[in-house]
């Protein structure tokens, strides 16, 4: 019998509307060998392969599939795409090309069926970590809250949250069940074909051209680093304060400075944070241990 997907949170088999779901075909061995289930009848659909991550992007001239985690660097590895494809993005926001011109391109569609097909392929992914990652997703959440008012319905009000509440309801979804942008930083890909490469993002330009000579692709030069990690997410801090775990931050405010990551730390958030991202700790090879989030120490300017 074939393997099917099933949205927990709708109970919608993907069986549904397959023409909307990104299909791979999966091995008895639970592996990317793609070229085998589909005669078989069974078909592993995941929905932009988890409904919990964004869709891979793949290369136009290689079988590289690079996946993506809401504030984990994605847009500094969309343009890092682009580049290293010889595109220019038609878009001032990146993941907008990404989402209107790459995704609906016959192109692209042939290198996803060249990946279906059986053909050998790499993947990897840009990670951060969990640490200053859980407190830049609180500041997103909060800043955009028409798009995470899942939150908003669970706490049954509007007047915002804290650092706290917000690792509370994750714990309480589960850290696979909610918003990419807080979400594991892993997808269903991982769990059938393991990661060829990843790069920290805090490892800096030393970490991507490690990467890139791996892959065997043309090494990123500073210049054009300083450019790709320039974007517009940057945030403005406060200066002092206290730990501000608890503090309630308004839903849908811009342009305020902010505590900075390490303020967001006590003896409860700490573990909370280790807890429920255990797994993005253990495999993308980050330390348990808080690391120093003060300004000095932050990762490169875009990457916030």
């Amino acid at each position: 019998m074939g393997l099917q997907f099933v949205d927990e949170a709708t109970g919608v088999s993907c069986a549904v509307a397959v023409s909307l779901l990104w299909m791979i075909r999966v091995s008895e061995d639970n592996r990317a060998d793609t070229a085998d289930l589909f005669e078989k009848g069974g078909i592993y659909c995941l929905k932009t392969f988890d409904h919990a991550n964004t869709k891979p992007v793949i290369f136009a001239e290689r079988n590289i599939v690079l996946l993506l985690s809401g504030r984990a660097g994605s847009s500094f590895a969309m343009k890092w795409y682009l580049q290293q494809n010889g595109m220019e993005s038609e878009h001032a926001w990146t993941h907008n090309h990404r989402t209107k011109v790459i995704y609906p391109s016959a192109w692209h569609d042939q290198r996803r069926q060249a990946v279906y097909s059986g053909e050998e392929f790499q993947m990897l992914r840009f990670c951060r970590n969990p640490f200053s990652r859980a407190v830049s997703s609180f500041l997103h959440s909060t800043q955009n809250a028409p798009v995470h008012k899942g939150i908003v319905k669970w706490l049954g009000h509007e007047n915002g949250y804290s650092f706290l509440d917000f690792l509370n309801f994750i714990a309480h979804k589960g850290p696979r069940r909610v918003n990419n942008h807080y979400a594991n930083q892993f997808s269903h890909l991982e769990e059938i074909h393991e990661l060829d490469a990843y790069c920290q993002i805090e490892s800096g330009i030393d970490g991507l051209n490690e990467l890139e000579a791996k892959l065997g692709l043309p090494a990123t030069s500073p210049d054009s680093y300083a450019v790709l990690k320039s974007s517009p997410h940057n945030l403005a801090y406060e200066v002092g304060g206290e730990n501000v775990p608890e503090r309630v931050f308004a839903l849908g405010v811009r342009g305020i400075d902010y505590p900075t990551p390490d303020m967001f730390y006590d003896d409860r958030t700490e573990p909370m944070v280790r807890e429920i991202y255990e797994k993005d700790f253990r495999r993308l090879g980050y330390s348990t241990d808080l690391p120093d989030l003060s300004p000095k120490s932050r990762p490169p300017k875009g990457d916030t």
